[in-house]
């Protein structure tokens, strides 16, 4: 009687793909996790917020001593002021009262619409299956890369051609 070999399975290459893929999540999830990726995230957060933090204490400095001092200074002096917040609601034509509002009317709606679209889309293109679906992906990724005033140009056509420029 002949002894049968146990059958090895066979690892296709998407199988093997799919463990590559695995493993390097598995090593980017544990070197982004580390100390000292913590560390540097937390020095570069602060880094980025300092020169904020700074205008945000400007403005409540008097006119004289932001053109005379760093606004640094504000800590060994504490002069506060809210003068150049009621000059900016009050002074000017128009207002900024109203440009506020204005401002508000049109960015909610700015913001809302397209981040509700890109989360559907974002939806589809993780859960559903269709065909064309990859170079729909890369489209919209590879449009990113145009810049913002690139796509203002057709628009000031429009308000030129419909005499709503300097309106």
């Amino acid at each position: 009687m002949t002894q049968i070999a146990p059958v090895q399975p066979v690892e296709t290459k998407a199988a093997k793909r799919a463990l590559k893929k695995e493993m390097r999540a598995s090593e980017a999830s544990k070197k982004l996790a580390s100390p000292a990726a913590s560390i540097i995230a937390i020095v570069l957060a602060i880094l980025w917020t300092i020169p904020t933090f700074g205008l945000l204490i400007s403005s409540f400095r008097p006119k004289d001593e932001i053109a005379n001092s760093g606004w640094w200074t504000f800590f060994s002096k504490f002069n506060v002021t809210t003068d150049t917040y009621s000059t900016a609601w009050t002074s000017g034509t128009p207002q900024l009262g109203s440009t506020f509002l204005n401002s508000f009317v049109i960015t909610l709606p700015a913001v809302i619409i397209p981040i509700t679209l890109a989360l559907i889309a974002s939806y589809c293109f993780a859960w559903i299956e269709f065909r064309g679906r990859n170079f729909l992906f890369v489209a919209i990724f590879a449009l990113q890369i145009v810049p913002i005033q690139v796509t203002l140009i057709p628009l000031l056509t429009t308000y030129n051609d419909w005499g709503l420029t300097d309106s």
